[in-house]
């Protein structure tokens, strides 16, 4: 059965420009009038600022613009549905050097690596075989990864180029019983742009 789609939901509260983010629908307030008005459930998300946060959470995405809609697929990792709590901040993915107890798993293809670089700390698992990956003894995946398996509950981020190949991991790692995961929803493109670097290779387009 497909999951409601989580739509994302705003108060614009007019205080510093500020803008709250949270789950419902989407709405403007007017602090002037004392009115809360619909505002469109479009917004642009592969790019997260969490300089301003609201209970934990980033208040702005800002990137590739997607819509919402009524209903999402099963995935509940889908960058159209994510809820922020599944959500890796590029602030956490800079920060993973001082947190090796957490995994950073790039699901992008080799060619694709080869041809951008990777974010450091991520090991390479390809979306087509993250699953049987995923299955290894613990000690054949650190032989082959330099990593330690993960525990069903240690924390696990995967990113890929948009965010898009990201969540069928995420949600292949779910399903096999990994408790802790998080889609890096900006993924390459993210990070690429703020570290002024090539964002795909010139003669090749991923998602």
């Amino acid at each position: 059965m497909s999951l409601n789609c989580l739509r994302i939901a705003a108060q614009r509260v007019r205080a510093g420009s500020r803008i709250v983010q949270n789950a419902g629908n989407v709405r403007s307030y007017n602090v002037a009038v004392g009115k809360v008005t619909p505002i469109s459930a479009c917004y642009h998300h592969h790019s997260i600022r969490s300089s301003d946060k609201f209970q934990g959470y980033p208040l702005e995405l800002r990137g590739a613009h997607r819509c919402y809609s009524e209903q999402c697929p099963e995935n509940k990792y889908d960058p159209n549905c994510i809820d922020f709590r599944q959500v890796a901040t590029y602030d956490e993915i800079v920060d993973l050097p001082n947190h090796p107890e957490v995994l950073l798993i790039d699901v992008r293809r080799p060619d694709e690596l080869a041809g951008t670089g990777t974010i450091p700390t991520s090991i390479n698992i390809p979306l087509d075989i993250v699953e049987e990956e995923l299955k290894l003894a613990p000690k054949q995946f650190e032989s082959k990864y330099g990593r330690p398996k993960p525990a069903y509950d240690s924390p696990i981020i995967f990113s890929c180029r948009s965010g898009i190949r990201a969540g069928n991991a995420a949600y292949i790692a779910d399903t096999l019983g990994f408790t802790n995961v998080k889609n890096y929803v900006g993924s390459w493109l993210d990070y690429a742009e703020k570290n002024g670097l090539p964002q795909e290779p010139q003669e090749n387009k991923f998602y």
